[in-house]
């Protein structure tokens, strides 16, 4: 379990970081899963491994070898669409609202 536990651990902080306003951090060694999955709608080279990583019938670094084209698709400029929903300002109110 250990390896989709760190694999999450570092998944969960790159999107708290983004959901907070920052780029995608492309100076990191490894791209965070969530991304290299991601990338797939872009370059459908990296899709093979997409469903041995989803299924757990692979390990995350299972990811590891379409990794640079992930990393090819983000130094071009294309970032995933957000989906729609409120904006940090937004949710805030949300909750100080709820509270």
């Amino acid at each position: 379990m250990r390896p989709w536990v760190q694999d999450h651990a570092i998944m969960d902080d790159a999107l708290r970081r983004r959901w907070g306003g920052e780029d995608i951090d492309l100076s990191q060694p490894r791209l965070p899963s969530d991304l290299v999955m991601e990338a797939s709608r872009v370059d459908e080279r990296i899709r093979p491994a997409i469903g041995p990583y989803v299924a757990m019938t692979a390990m995350p670094d299972v990811l590891d070898a379409v990794e640079p084209l992930a990393r090819v698709v983000y130094e071009s400029g294309w970032r995933p669409v957000l989906a729609a929903g409120p904006n940090r300002r937004e949710l805030a109110e949300i909750v100080d609202a709820a509270a």
